[in-house]
């Protein structure tokens, strides 16, 4: 029973990982400055993250498959995946326009989150402010 699991679990992964060459472009560029179009670097991106994760499909158990992300050549697969990617879903003219999107959304983003962490604050010690103190008879001195 056993080995019929383990055959099933090879299988699964082997049919994944023609899948993923199946779709996948070139996974390495014929020349180092050909241009690829959109829609080859979508194939190649989606390629090389099912070609990664036919490694750590159907594993034994999950440290198994946390074992293998930590091998260098799955990292190197999923950052060239998701590289890939992100070159399918935004032109090539477009890369500095997002490095200057970037530098002003970071400030931004941290000076928000700021302004409401400061304004949480300010709303939690507000009904401390509003309780009115009860007035308390003020104790008589001893007269000398």
């Amino acid at each position: 029973m056993l080995f019929l699991t383990a055959m099933r679990r090879t299988a699964a992964r082997h049919l994944l990982g023609s899948i993923a060459r199946a779709v996948a472009f070139d996974s390495v560029p014929a020349k180092p400055k050909a241009r690829r179009t959109r829609v080859q670097h979508l194939r190649n991106g989606v390629g090389v993250l099912l070609q990664m994760s036919s490694r750590l499909a159907w594993r034994p158990s999950l440290a198994v498959s946390l074992w293998y992300v930590t091998r260098d050549s799955v990292q190197s697969e999923l950052r060239y995946g998701l590289r890939e990617l992100g070159l399918a879903l935004s032109p090539a003219n477009e890369a500095p326009k997002r490095r200057a999107l970037a530098l002003a959304v970071v400030p931004s983003v941290a000076a928000i989150v700021a302004v409401a962490v400061r304004a949480r604050r300010g709303t939690s010690e507000q009904p401390q402010a509003l309780v009115m103190p009860i007035d308390r008879p003020v104790p008589a001195r001893a007269s000398r």
